[in-house]
């Protein structure tokens, strides 16, 4: 547990971080299947296998959060900020993730996931209060207090919806039994469409999660800097406090509508980040095919290359990425160049 601001409360550790929980049959919005028509306006991708590109855009996120926070007064600072207490134990969970993933793989792991867990968490050297951190996501924290030998070993998804103008939201989940436990759910941002996002992906979470036996959706919650706990996804779909968990606190939620409403005063002269997200997208999913590669600050000029060439579809853009790379030149770093050479879909 550490401490927050002047007269804030304190924040837990995150594998004190309350669940909240709800029968899928009780969701206040229905499960939406991937072709569902609110998901038309998302890219919808499987990151499972794909951490590097999660934490990328998990690090995107980060950026633009630090960019819109400034102007803010000082109450719109403290509510959005669960954005930035998150982000940080989100990105260093996926970095875990992919580094467990590939020793599990050198290790040519198929049976007793759950005892070669326990060994890297001792073998990889963390301070206990990492490793207690990560052993939270990924054996949940039902089971984190038992013995190793007792433990379920446990697959975990990580799925994203990429949207060019309607927000994105990433979340890691994994099956319990008849529950799904969603250990993290972020949107792209704590303004405009971030929560919405979030709300889309739980639904689509819960549909898959159906298909697969599923009865009940349990998540995480999250907390501000200064303490406060944030739930408004959860609470829009029907969520309520999941029974006996050892975080007792005093349970402070944020009324973000009424934060999303003053949006205008709290960004105060700050509308760069805006405006930039208004550019247009001469090719339909261009946007969205450059903010996976964390490359969408190369909006502008790739549509006035794409205007020059004449590509109208995708299909040319990414045929045609050699050429573009050449064309772009020293605008690009070197790692950019790779990321851009490589993506071929």
């Amino acid at each position: 547990q550490r401490s927050g601001g002047a007269g804030s409360r304190d924040v837990p550790n995150f594998e004190l971080w309350p669940y909240y929980e709800v029968a899928i049959c009780d969701l206040q919005l229905p499960p939406l299947s991937e072709d569902a028509q609110d998901l038309k306006v998302y890219k919808v991708m499987d990151l499972t296998k794909k951490l590097d590109m999660a934490f990328m855009l998990v690090t995107r996120w980060a950026t633009a959060t630090i960019g819109r926070s400034l102007g803010f007064d000082e109450i719109g600072a403290v509510k959005l900020s669960s954005t930035k207490e998150t982000l940080p134990i989100l990105a260093r969970q996926l970095q875990g993730l992919a580094v467990l993933n590939s020793e599990r793989i050198k290790a040519n792991v198929v049976e007793d996931n759950a005892r070669f867990f326990e060994d890297f968490l001792v073998e990889c050297g963390a301070d206990d209060w990492t490793m207690a951190e990560f052993r939270a996501m990924v054996v949940g924290s039902s089971q984190a207090s038992r013995p190793a030998g007792s433990i379920e070993a446990l697959d975990l998804h990580v799925d994203a919806i990429i949207g060019s103008d309607k927000g994105s939201a990433l979340a890691i989940w994994t099956m319990e039994e008849d529950t799904i436990r969603v250990e993290f759910i972020m949107g792209h941002d704590c303004l405009e469409f971030g929560l919405v996002a979030e709300e889309n992906l739980l639904r689509l979470i819960a549909s898959r999660g159906a298909q697969m036996g599923a009865k009940s959706l349990r998540c995480r919650a999250r907390f501000t800097q200064d303490g406060t706990l944030f739930i408004p996804s959860l609470e829009n779909l029907g969520f309520q406090r999941a029974p006996g968990q050892a975080w007792d606190g005093e349970v402070a939620v944020l009324d973000t509508v009424s934060a999303v409403d003053q949006k205008g005063d709290l960004l105060g002269d700050n509308t760069a980040f805006f405006e930039k997200a208004a550019e247009p997208e001469v090719v339909p999913g261009l946007r969205v095919w450059l903010m996976v590669m964390n490359l969408e600050d190369h909006l502008e000029a790739v549509n006035a290359w794409c205007e020059e060439e004449g590509a109208a579809e995708m299909n040319e853009v990414i045929d045609g990425r050699e050429d573009l790379v050449e064309a772009l030149g020293d605008q690009l770093s070197s790692d950019e160049r790779e990321v851009l050479l490589a993506k071929d879909y």
